[in-house]
Order: structure tokens, then sequence, then C-alpha cells
């Protein structure tokens, strides 16, 4: 039992991590295809 939560909690914070570099990357990709004069 404690092996399966653990097994289960590894991989909810896997994909919170993929989750939150897909957001950095979009965040960089936003801020390198913004043009500059709007602010």
């Amino acid at each position: 039992m404690d092996g399966t939560l653990l097994n289960s909690q590894k991989i909810i914070s896997q994909r919170n991590l993929n989750a939150i570099h897909a957001v950095k990357a979009a965040g960089i990709e936003i801020i390198y295809f913004k043009p500059v004069d709007i602010q």
C-alpha cells in the first residue's frame, strides 16, 4: 500500500514538473515573439 502511494506521488510530481516546464517554455516564447512596442 505505501509503495503504490509513493509511486503515484512520484508520477504526480513528475507531471507537475512537466506542466511547469511547459508553462515556462510558453512564457519564454511569448516574451520572444511579443512586439516590443506593445506593452
